[in-house]
């Protein structure tokens, strides 16, 4: 049903308000963690349409992750009223570099790889170079680096010697893009950063295209702008040519995204780029116990503070001798957990580097215990995903078989079966991989074909089990019960962390992942790892169990 203009902002607090009422010209929305951020852009686009101020036809919301973008979707669309475009930028740029490439050059755009791993694993082998899951990790965050950073190749050979690596020196690394560029140019195909490049250079390039773009759209808004990088703020900037009908929403406390090319100075610069901005902020948290949002104010100190809206909260810290030790106590405290009637979906364990999670993988699967891996990995690049996928891609021309049964056949050469067994975080992968391709009566073409829509929507699985997650891919995610894992000198903040810069986005992490936790927040370290992060030294109590 629809509702009036005025019904959209009952419910609504005073800045939640003035945010969806201000619905022209410039508006940056600085939104802490919890204060509701996606229900006021979704009652703000709402509100516009109601009012008559925006034509639904012209507004384009835009996020990051298909995930937030189909939060976004279904929230608008609840509040009635005709229907507006929620994509993510990626999904934007590609829908139109593949509308007007034929139109300019009389071919089909250039096919997009569903994934940088096979390129970068060919890359390395002809470089004779041993590669493993870490090093493939770092070297596709390194061409995200480049590329979201807007360097020409000669520019990033400059600046190649100045990366610090974990995994590669420098020289290494560079000689292994080089090649990964070289052998994507040679299959005719490319990266989702070169989506925006190529669609930038489109918009730059073609009068006739510019003016149909900016034709199609008038309103925009842009969610996790604080993540926003150079590549991506151009694109914005020609999407909007000389208009400034712009909301951008974002939190400078939850920039994590360096790394890949990101900057906070777009959210916290904005007045700079766009004269007569009007700013508002949403402090209310309303997310996480007033002892959890305490605890994240005196983390980030030098930011204003938000205001806890809702109860009070529990946090635990905990010191373990080692890492063996800390891991066996929460699986334990898990099951107790899970005993006492917490749902598995509202438990998380947080950690800094994907490594941690093979040790309380481990202990979790002894105890018998369902969950999931979240790493900055997506679905189908996990190890076992990918082995699977590849099979099912060599399957396409098996005709004698139903899908299902090619599809379970080659799961079950890699140790899935119908029950649950052996590493759970394996099954429950190739589990989720089964339940998505057999959902439906798909022939093995098919099948392959939904592979591939699936890895362009960047495709997650939601499944009611206990995560374990990198702080990185938490971001957007709340949890009932959080366990920050590791919590030692080393790992949050990282060894590699050196400068004033790289230690001020450690400390944002673990603001990121206190803030995840909405009634009960446990945190332990390892003696073994060194002493407690400096960011919680002096701010929490640590209690020595036994």
């Amino acid at each position: 049903m629809e509702s009036s203009p005025e019904e959209l902002l009952q419910g609504l607090d005073s800045q939640q308000r003035l945010a969806a009422e201000s619905l022209l010209g410039p508006v940056r929305i600085v939104a802490s963690a919890g204060s509701g951020k996606t229900k006021t852009i979704s009652h703000r686009i709402a509100y516009g349409v109601a009012s008559g101020v925006y034509a639904p036809e012209k507004v384009l919301a835009l996020s990051y992750t298909s995930r937030s973008a189909a939060e976004l979707r279904a929230r608008i669309n609840s509040l009635g009223g005709p229907a507006v475009q929620v994509r993510t930028v990626h999904a934007s740029a590609l829908a139109q570099l593949r509308h007007f490439w034929p139109q300019i050059s009389g071919v089909s755009a250039p096919r997009v790889a569903t994934s940088k791993k096979d390129l970068l694993m060919e890359a390395l082998k002809n470089l004779k170079i041993d590669s493993n899951q870490s090093v493939l990790r770092e070297l596709a965050s390194e061409i995200e680096w480049w590329k979201y950073s807007m360097l020409s190749p000669d520019e990033y050979a400059e600046k190649a010697s100045d990366r610090n690596l974990e995994t590669l020196n420098s020289s290494v690394a560079h000689a292994a893009v080089v090649e990964y560029e070289r052998l994507k140019a040679e299959s005719k195909q490319i990266d989702w950063e070169d989506v925006l490049l190529l669609t930038l250079g489109m918009l730059k390039s073609e009068p006739l295209v510019i003016e149909q773009v900016r034709a199609q759209y008038r309103f925009f808004t842009i969610d996790e702008f604080q993540d926003i990088s150079p590549l991506q703020f151009a694109l914005l900037r020609e999407w909007l040519g000389d208009r400034s009908d712009l909301c951008v929403v974002g939190d400078p406390r939850q920039t994590i995204y360096s790394f890949a090319g990101a900057s906070q100075g777009f959210l916290n610069g904005f007045e700079s780029h766009f004269e007569n901005t009007n700013s508002i902020e949403l402090s209310n948290n309303y997310r996480s116990g007033s002892t959890i949002v305490n605890l994240a104010n005196k983390v980030m100190h030098e930011l204003p503070a938000m205001t806890s809206i809702t109860g009070i909260g529990q946090i635990l810290t905990q010191s373990y001798t080692n890492e063996t030790q800390e891991a066996t106590a929460v699986a334990s405290m898990i099951s107790e957990d899970l005993n006492q009637g917490i749902p598995a979906n509202e438990i998380a364990v947080l950690f800094r580097i994907n490594n941690q999670s093979e040790l309380i993988g481990e202990k979790l699967s002894s105890l018998g215990i369902r969950h999931q891996i979240k790493t900055a990995e997506k679905f189908f690049q996990l190890p076992a995903v990918a082995r699977a996928v590849q099979m099912i891609r060599a399957s396409r021309f098996v005709e004698d078989k139903p899908a299902h049964e090619i599809i379970s056949d080659i799961l079950r050469d890699l140790g899935w079966s119908q029950a649950p067994s052996g590493d759970l975080s394996n099954w429950e992968s190739l589990q989720a991989l089964y339940e998505v391709l057999t959902e439906n009566q798909l022939t093995i073409e098919q099948t392959v074909q939904l592979i591939d829509s699936l890895q362009l929507q960047h495709f997650e699985p939601i499944r009611e089990l206990v995560t374990l997650s990198t702080i990185h891919a938490s971001k957007g995610l709340e949890f009932r019960k959080v366990y920050l894992i590791g919590a030692s000198e080393g790992l949050l903040p990282f060894h590699l962390a050196k400068s004033e810069t790289e230690i001020a986005e450690e400390r944002r992490l673990a603001y990121v992942a206190i803030t995840r936790a909405k009634q009960f927040l446990v945190i332990t370290h390892a003696k073994n790892n060194g002493e407690i992060s400096k960011f919680l030294h002096g701010v929490v109590d640590i209690r020595i169990p036994g």
